[in-house]
């Protein structure tokens, strides 16, 4: 216990070290993104509405999920439009997960290898300066974790272990609910719910195949419930079923493409593409180079954005 404390003190002052250089100007917290969120969250207060816009009609949005907005309307009803208030309350969100942390890597590793990762994840870079801004890492963060942890004890439980007074098929439920959350906090990890089905039914073997497809199917129905009000709404709005206006994008929506498409007399579609073809062109050119000079089992390693990447993974995996 000691020692998460002294770990949960260390993040807290990188944190708060980071923090003290956007004081006392509150602007300095608020990203392009973060504008969005709080613009959303506003008008949710003031008028009711999921929208960008500053005065009517209120035009729906569907850009952004709400998830975030909708927990940035808790604080600010409580404490006031205040962009310093959901920057704590992100720190104390980043204090649970590395709790969580700890206990999944106990659970799967050992407790000196826990405490190991916790301390490297205290300091992390992306974990400490993400914070500092209205953004949904943290709260991501913090929902992924018990969703780890809880696939963690499932795969080191007998049948008849509860966790928190939850079987097994209650916590897989729990997990798709929060699979759901997460979704609608960060639409890309719609496509780690998706992952995560064949993982789940695969562990065990044929012994227990029936019993795992039946958890994914209770994980797929409650994932599903909690996105259903979303995607109504857009239906409703957009005649379309989907999570968010970039639907079929996410694996490879970057700023990249969207500086060009700012820059440029283009749609952000077709920015886009032009990105992914340029790279997947140059990722094409290195390595016909490089199997010239050293042969067809040659390996090498691409380095680049990480949007850039995962345009390239999307081309080579001959996902639309």
């Amino acid at each position: 216990m000691k020692r998460m404390l002294a770990i949960g003190g260390l993040h807290v002052l990188a944190c708060l070290f980071f923090l003290h250089f956007a004081w006392p100007d509150q602007a300095n917290l608020l990203t392009p993104d973060s504008m969005a969120y709080d613009r959303l969250a506003v008008n949710l207060i003031a008028n009711q509405v999921f929208s960008l816009e500053h005065g009517p009609p209120f035009i729906p949005y569907t850009f952004r999920t709400p998830v975030y907005p909708l927990f940035l309307v808790g604080l600010y009803v409580v404490f006031g439009h205040n962009p310093v208030v959901p920057v704590l309350v992100q720190i104390l969100f980043n204090l649970c997960t590395l709790q969580i942390l700890f206990a999944t890597g106990r659970l799967l590793l050992g407790q000196p290898q826990a405490y190991w990762g916790c301390v490297v994840l205290a300091v992390s870079g992306v974990f400490v300066l993400q914070t500092r801004y209205i953004l949904t890492e943290s709260l991501s963060a913090f929902l992924l974790a018990p969703v780890v942890y809880a696939l963690a004890w499932i795969s080191r439980s007998g049948e008849g272990d509860t966790l928190f007074g939850l079987r097994r098929l209650g916590l897989i439920a729990v997990i798709g609910a929060l699979l759901g959350v997460l979704t609608l906090c960060r639409p890309g990890s719609f496509y780690l719910a998706i992952l995560l089905a064949p993982v789940v039914v695969v562990q065990g073997g044929r012994a227990v195949l029936g019993r795992r497809v039946q958890a994914v199917a209770v994980a797929g129905l409650c994932f599903v419930l909690v996105l259903s009000p979303w995607l109504a709404r857009n239906y409703y709005y957009f005649q379309s079923v989907r999570i968010d206006s970039l639907h079929g994008f996410n694996l490879y929506y970057t700023t990249v493409a969207t500086m060009r498409a700012l820059d440029g007399d283009l749609s952000l579609k077709e920015s886009m593409a032009a990105m992914q073809e340029r790279a997947v062109a140059a990722v094409q050119e290195w390595d016909a180079r490089l199997e010239a000079e050293h042969g067809a089992g040659a390996v090498w390693v691409a380095v680049s954005h990480g949007d850039v990447i995962k345009a390239v993974l999307v081309h080579a995996l001959a996902t639309p």
